[in-house]
């Protein structure tokens, strides 16, 4: 017997990996948008270093009217944006007791239009990362190059203490 046409068993078992295809694809799209939806600065290192990279990832958040984070991999801009990191821009501070402001280079778009940005923060595939201090009115965030989660205190007049108490840890290690 000559057979010309797919059986109802092999229908099924076609529908059934194509949707099972179809769901895995769909679960990781809306797993990464979800992820981008949940970025807090307490766990910012740690959800960039989920994504695959070769050299760096980057956020650059712009000055509109919503505060929003384009997320930059590898020097190339991604359609994923980041909307729920700040209410208005932060301060932003180098990464010492002295306070001094840091300021963001404006970014232009491929259509020439500019942006003032408020915030940037580098992640680089040896774990090394953008060290500053970050106060968003609310509470003050210590990003170095050590730790996994920044160092959250409440107000950035503090800042001269935890230098202080960085400096004697390193002094009574020796």
């Amino acid at each position: 017997m000559n057979k010309k046409a797919f059986t109802l068993l092999e229908i099924l078992i076609v529908i059934i990996l194509v949707s099972i295809i179809y769901s895995i694809t769909l679960s990781n799209f809306n797993l990464k948008q979800k992820k981008l939806d949940t970025v807090t600065l307490s766990n910012l290192k740690q959800l960039l270093s989920s994504f695959e990279y070769n050299e760096k990832i980057n956020i650059k958040c712009i000055n509109n009217k919503n505060i929003e984070c384009l997320l930059f991999i590898d020097e190339k801009l991604q359609e994923e944006k980041i909307t729920n990191l700040f209410k208005s821009c932060p301060d932003v501070y180098k990464y010492s007791k002295n306070q001094d402001r840091l300021e963001f280079d404006d970014f232009e778009f491929e259509d020439l239009s500019v942006v003032q940005v408020c915030f940037e923060f580098d992640l680089y595939k040896n774990g090394k990362s953008s060290q500053m201090i970050v106060d968003t009115g609310k509470n003050t965030y210590i990003f170095d190059n050590i730790s996994q989660k920044p160092k959250k205190i409440k107000y950035i007049n503090d800042i001269g203490f935890y230098f202080n108490k960085k400096d004697n840890e390193v002094k009574n290690a020796f």
